[in-house]
């Protein structure tokens, strides 16, 4: 583990409230914020130590390890991109979240970790279902990227200390869906993630937005110059990953990291949110 110096934390950025008269000004705000708190999580995530995990508590750490990476390349998105994949990657900070904090709610038998690993596994399962129906079609004749799926299939549920035949089917793994898990968020983040289906699955509404311009009553052009990089998606992306660091810290950080990372982490979901319900102000006045 890596020893902790004030001098590798990113400056805090600390916005003039008042000065915030543009879609821009709060643009650019939410972009500083989202560097801040990208490379605030990274650095915590680096504090983690080398040593081996068992299975449970290894899931929870990848889980913030995954949010620190999804923060990184929504940053990535933005600054490379113009944000033409921050919905998805939002999305996806969305279900790391959500995880992770229906997991570290788990109680002694950690029956949340193995619905966790059943639902993984019961997909993987039905792979294999539909693999020895194609080799049945072809008389037997089975293919070897079909033997490497199903070895590697099996080299998961081992890894996770499982026999495939006690894996149940979907329905009976106990993994609640989406709008159960972001509930342990807030009652207002599984709106704002169904909001990201479109652009993940090529909606109507996502063309609309970021892939066509329309002119007149029926017709549409394909031009857009304007940046897709929008203030409400990075702010939602600030507050997520940083309320999600702060509840890591509070349910398993050591003292250490609780004393370097533990008040960062608020201040800085603190001016999210501050700056959030501004933009939000900004956009009925507009």
């Amino acid at each position: 583990m890596m020893e902790l110096k004030e001098s590798h934390f990113p400056e805090k950025y600390n916005p003039v409230w008042e000065s915030l008269k543009t879609d821009d000004d709060y643009g650019k705000t939410s972009f500083e914020l989202l560097k801040e708190v990208s490379m605030t999580v990274t650095l915590l995530v680096s504090t983690i130590p080398d040593t081996p995990f068992k299975r449970n508590e290894a899931i929870r750490r990848a889980l913030i390890k995954r949010l620190s990476l999804l923060g990184k390349s929504l940053l990535s998105d933005v600054s490379c991109n113009s944000g033409y994949q921050q919905l998805q990657i939002t999305r996806q900070i969305f279900e790391i979240a959500a995880n992770y904090i229906y997991l570290s709610g788990d109680d002694e038998k950690y029956s949340r970790h193995s619905a966790f690993i059943n639902q993984s596994l019961a997909e993987e399962k039905d792979n294999l279902t539909v693999i020895a129906s194609k080799i049945k079609e072809r008389g037997g004749d089975t293919w070897p990227i079909e033997e490497r799926m199903r070895k590697s299939i099996e080299r998961v549920a081992e890894a996770a200390g499982v026999g495939l035949d006690s894996v149940p089917s979907i329905k009976q793994t106990g993994w609640p869906n989406s709008f159960e898990r972001l509930k342990e968020i807030s009652s207002a983040a599984y709106p704002a993630y169904r909001g990201s289906s479109s652009a993940l699955h090529g909606g109507w509404s996502t063309l609309l937005l970021q892939d066509l311009t329309r002119i007149g009553d029926d017709s549409f052009s394909l031009e857009r110059n304007d940046s897709y990089a929008k203030v409400q998606t990075m702010s939602v992306a600030n507050i997520i990953i940083a309320e999600t660091a702060i509840h890591y810290l509070e349910h398993e950080g050591t003292d250490i990291e609780k004393e370097w990372f533990l008040s960062r982490l608020e201040d800085l979901r603190d001016r999210a949110r501050k700056l959030d319900n501004l933009h939000e102000k900004f956009m009925q006045t507009d």
